[in-house]
């Protein structure tokens, strides 16, 4: 199943300060690609994962994920968690979201506009469930 997933973690760097993927093995196993910048964390839109509003992450690749001396581990999640609602244009409360994505011309902040789940498609839906478990395993 990873060989046919887009090539999307390559950079990720693969210490975060101590604290290990569950399932190590498979994290390392992960494809990956080499268009992230800003730390290697983001791609250079923005993305964690660019195409997640069209197929379905693996929980496998989200564990992957790795902070670095900026960004926690969680911190990675919540900004790949945020930016399926930053494509609809959700105008966001957290500065830290707010300030990351108005520096990209993809990112349409819509007045008052909080994204609900008639908005999103099924890989959206689905990822946006996944990335949060794997948020919860991770701080846990």
């Amino acid at each position: 199943m990873l060989e046919s997933m887009p090539q999307i973690l390559q950079s990720i760097q693969l210490t975060d300060g101590g604290e290990k993927v569950s399932n190590e093995s498979e994290a390392n196993n992960a494809e990956t690609s080499t268009s992230h910048t800003n730390a290697n964390l983001f791609d250079a839109n923005g993305y964690v994962f660019a195409d997640s509003s069209n197929r379905f992450l693996s929980r496998e690749e989200v564990l992957a994920l790795k902070g670095n001396d900026q960004y926690s581990r969680i911190e990675i999640m919540g900004y790949a968690r945020n930016e399926i609602f930053a494509r609809h244009g959700n105008l966001f409360d957290t500065p830290k979201y707010s300030k990351h994505y108005s520096q990209y011309s993809w990112y349409q902040a819509l007045n008052l506009h909080k994204v609900q789940d008639s908005e999103l498609n099924e890989y959206e839906k689905a990822n946006i469930d996944l990335i949060k478990e794997c948020e919860k395993t991770a701080g846990a």
